[in-house]
């Protein structure tokens, strides 16, 4: 058979409309402007050469230090080689070497305090390390060598990270 299908039609009354003549220098820009994301690419440096070398030395790295250390080149080391909105630091050596201050600082502490007295898995160590590490000012508490308010900090922070990791872990499922 067939199907019979009713279709009501309402009118819409536009209010008026302005139509205003095409303004050639706008006609003549068009296409030539940057896109936004041509903009952000710009911004981050992203296809700067010296940047797309540093990344893949370092990826190259991480792949070779991987084999000893399954954190070796962790993501946050990549998005440090950015540009800052100033336009310096993109190969800044001391942002590059952030990731091996968080290797040392887990070592000085060492990993029994993360798993006994934290209750962190080993594989959530140095994440956890890297999370608290720019938002307690680490570096200045390193170079005072206050390994004891470092560990304070630290045992601040696992309850917060912990049920954030089990929160998100919670949303996935």
């Amino acid at each position: 058979g067939f199907v019979t299908i009713h279709v009501n039609i309402e009118v819409i009354e536009l209010k008026e409309a302005n139509i205003s003549k095409l303004n050639i220098d706008k006609l003549n820009k068009l296409g030539k402007n940057k896109s936004a994301s041509k903009e952000i690419v710009d911004a981050t440096g992203v296809n700067d050469k010296e940047f797309q070398k540093t990344v893949v030395e370092r990826h190259n790295w991480a792949t070779f230090h991987r084999k000893d250390n399954p954190y070796a080149g962790n993501l946050l080391e990549i998005v440090k080689l950015f540009k800052t909105p100033n336009g310096k630091g993109i190969l800044d050596k001391k942002r590059i070497s952030t990731y091996e201050k968080i290797i040392d600082l887990k070592s000085v502490i060492g990993e029994t305090f993360f798993i006994k007295e934290l209750k962190l898995s080993r594989d959530q160590i140095i994440d956890f390390i890297g999370t608290c590490y720019y938002s307690n000012n680490f570096d200045k508490l390193i170079r005072k060598k206050n390994f004891n308010r470092i560990k304070q900090i630290l045992k601040e922070q696992a309850p917060n990270y912990l049920s954030t990791i089990n929160q998100k872990t919670i949303e996935h499922e």
